[in-house]
């Protein structure tokens, strides 16, 4: 197994909340993955020479490096210090290493992953904070985990839905404030799902210093095309001969237990 990261278990054990998934679970099941057999060099990024030099020493290649980047939010004022990625938030959690962040945090985005950063920058603010979720869909639409949606709830993170985020306000190139606009669902789009569409006049603002936008990872490989790595209806082999490709990397960002499927099937193919 080759990582670039120097801590086994991918966005499993890097990004994963302890209150979600415990590093004790995580400690139990590395080193008995380990004791197979496998051979695990860390902290070893491959580009496309490298992975040149893989196809040439190994039949079989396996891609399951997930969707470890961040859709970049595409506002005004987005480049203003306390934007913090979403990702590079819970990696820092995770390692006891949590970026700072002020004492109001805005986060955008209703998946898992804004959920996720939700609650322990509540936990990081304090009494005297606040943290909100902005969410351009209702609370009933949001992709994240209903279980996990309530529990937000319940400890008292406020979700701002039908909110589209426009601009990030600063002040000396610091976060002070997120304006927005409301919006309506209106005709369904092709996915099925109603479309938020923003009211005219309905701009406000939401007083912060820090915001996270969660609003949606991406394939993190750039050593091969995209095209090399389509796949056939039921099978995990990519265009490229030997290379196999499963979890966040094939699906776009996922669940773990998608990715623990997508192995096992992988495997046996």
């Amino acid at each position: 197994g080759f990582d670039q990261k120097d801590i086994a278990g991918g966005m499993v054990s890097a990004a994963i909340p302890s209150f979600r998934l415990t590093s004790e679970s995580i400690e139990t099941a590395i080193p008995r993955i380990l004791a197979s057999g496998i051979q695990l060099h860390d902290n070893h990024a491959i580009d496309h020479a490298r992975f040149i030099e893989l196809q040439r020493d190994y039949s079989v290649i396996f891609l399951a490096s997930g969707a470890q980047r961040s859709v970049v939010l595409k506002i005004a004022g987005v480049e203003a210090e306390g934007v913090i990625d979403p990702l590079e938030f819970l990696y820092g959690v995770n390692r006891n290493q949590p970026a700072k962040t002020g004492g109001n945090v805005v986060i955008i985005g209703g998946g898992n992953t804004a959920i996720d950063a939700a609650r322990p920058a509540f936990r990081l603010v304090g009494a005297e904070g606040t943290v909100t979720v902005v969410y351009r869909r209702t609370i009933r639409e949001m992709p994240a985990d209903r279980g996990e949606i309530e529990a937000v709830r319940n400890e008292g993170i406020q979700i701002m839905e039908l909110t589209t985020p426009i601009k990030v306000i600063s002040k000396n190139n610091k976060v002070s404030a997120l304006q927005c606009m409301r919006n309506v669902l209106a005709i369904q789009g092709v996915d099925g799902r109603r479309v938020p569409v923003s009211v005219p006049g309905s701009e406000f603002e939401i007083s912060c210093d820090t915001i996270i936008p969660a609003i949606g990872q991406e394939l993190a490989i750039d050593f091969i095309s995209h095209e090399a790595l389509q796949t056939s209806p039921g099978s995990y082999l990519t265009r490229l001969p030997g290379v196999y490709i499963g979890g966040d990397a094939m699906r776009g960002a996922s669940t773990a237990i998608n990715a623990i499927g997508d192995g096992r099937k992988a495997a046996a193919e």
